[in-house]
């Protein structure tokens, strides 16, 4: 019994170590590409500001501007809000396969729930592009840093499931949307009441008609000062963990035991008269 569970052990880990030393040949080969910036239309996309790669080296260039300007108040969220518009452009960042193929079956399994996307905002701001939660994340990174609280939006009506902001400043809280960058104004504190309250004319007014039948409880206001993607960073790193090293937990193990297995029978044959 305890050969075939080592047997069974190592067979299991030499399975798993294939699509690890797969994944291992491919990222090394690992190319980046860009969408060409005469393809991008009908965003406020700035090319000096998009190639901002670090979140340090994003934040220290927004400080500087509200330094220089002499802002304070509402006025900080919406300069932060311009340079999220003017960094991303609307584009699924995700990882690829071979950065974490367990993850990518899970992917496959469940793809609602959109896994293989970055979450981090020092790995999102790598890229030029993001969808609507990934530059909400960076968003709300760059005013928590700058002493802001803030919020999270979700909205999940069959026409519209979207993912927004919302930032208190003295005691009133603003809506901010910088993924599909809708024109209204920014300052009016009534505009974040009216649109958790399910008001459909201010909805319709800022995204055009599709909350026909829309209601409160399909916009949910939570995630109050916390980072709304906890969860799915602890599954990409469970998972990425697994990925790469999850072969070890079986194979190491099987090898071991049937040592262990074969050093004791040896042991017990030179025993025997």
């Amino acid at each position: 019994m305890v050969k075939k569970i080592s047997v069974i052990s190592i067979v299991v880990g030499i399975t798993l170590l294939l699509p690890t030393f797969s994944s291992l040949l491919v990222s090394l080969n690992e190319s980046n590409t860009q969408l060409p910036i005469t393809e991008i239309v009908d965003e406020e996309y700035t090319p000096d500001i998009a190639s901002i790669n670090s979140i340090h080296e994003f934040e220290s260039q927004i400080r500087n501007e509200i330094d220089e300007r002499n802002l304070s108040g509402i006025d900080v969220p919406i300069l932060v809000d311009d340079y999220v518009r003017q960094k991303f452009y609307h584009r699924y960042a995700q990882m690829s396969w071979y950065n974490n193929w367990t993850l990518s079956l899970v992917d496959w399994v469940f793809p609602q729930y959109e896994v293989m996307g970055y979450m981090r905002p020092e790995e999102i701001v790598r890229f030029d592009y993001g969808i609507c939660n990934q530059q909400a994340i960076v968003f709300q990174t760059v005013l928590m840093n700058l002493g802001f609280e803030y919020g999270s939006i979700r909205f999940s009506s069959p026409d519209f499931g979207h993912f927004t902001s919302a930032v208190k400043v003295d005691n009133e809280w603003y809506y901010f949307d910088s993924n599909l960058e809708p024109r209204y104004d920014r300052g009016n504190s009534a505009i974040f009441q009216r649109i958790i309250s399910g008001d459909t004319d201010v909805l319709t007014n800022i995204y055009g008609d599709r909350f026909e039948g829309f209601s409160s409880e399909m916009v949910e206001f939570g995630n109050i000062n916390e980072f709304p993607a906890s969860r799915g960073v602890l599954v990409q790193d469970l998972t990425g963990w697994f990925s790469w090293y999850g072969w070890t937990v079986f194979l190491f193990p099987g090898f071991v035991v049937m040592w262990y297995r074969r050093r004791t029978q040896e042991s017990t044959k030179s025993e025997v008269p």
